[in-house]
């Protein structure tokens, strides 16, 4: 996902995952300028075909990432899997192999993978109080395994399951909040709670 100005700094890192994968990827642009969208455009135009496409999910302002992430999920349909990249991950080499092999596992394949973590910063256990969590938090302090926010790869089947069960999506943030796409529903986080998380 790509917000404001930050395309003509960050396509090196897009251009890596391409170069040491054949996965295609779709642009979304999150409160974009008018510039980036077209610099990202002509990137897509001058490849090979594998930016399938430019899709503007809020052309004025920067929603939550999530919320934008659920607008993706709701409007396009690509196949069995549902994958999230930062746009500021670089490949240094193959990657693809060893994040899909846990999902076509045929004994016990998993429903999601997660992978990726901040070079500038080490990750931190978020609280067990905590209502939130944020970039570096991929464990709680009890040692439950969250996952990275930075890339993941989701099952569609599972993913659409889930939030259809729950009423939850990416943008699901919690109760009592302010932005619209963000709360959650309460027998989530009833369930939630009956398992331990605040």
């Amino acid at each position: 996902m790509w917000i404001g100005d930050v395309f003509r700094f960050l396509y090196p890192f897009v251009s890596s995952l391409l170069a040491h994968s054949d996965a295609r990827v779709r642009f979304v642009a999150n409160g974009c300028t008018p510039a980036s969208v077209e610099a990202m455009h002509h990137y897509a135009s001058t490849g090979d075909g594998r930016v399938c496409e430019v899709l503007e999910v809020s052309p004025d302002l920067v929603i939550p990432h999530g919320v934008a992430l659920d607008q993706v999920l709701s409007t396009r349909d690509d196949g069995p899997l549902f994958a999230v990249i930062d746009s500021d991950i670089k490949a240094t080499g193959p990657f693809l192999p060893d994040l899909l092999r846990p999902l076509n596992d045929p004994a016990d394949p998993a429903v999601a993978v997660t992978a990726g973590r901040a070079v500038w910063s080490e990750p931190v256990p978020a609280p067990l109080d905590t209502p939130w969590i944020v970039g570096g938090m991929f464990t709680r302090a009890d040692g439950f395994v969250y996952g990275s926010v930075y890339a993941a790869i989701y099952r569609r089947d599972a993913l659409d399951a889930m939030t259809q069960r729950w009423s939850v999506g990416f943008g699901t943030g919690g109760q009592g909040l302010d932005i619209p796409g963000t709360e959650l529903a309460p027998a989530a986080a009833q369930h939630l709670r009956d398992n331990g998380h605040p």
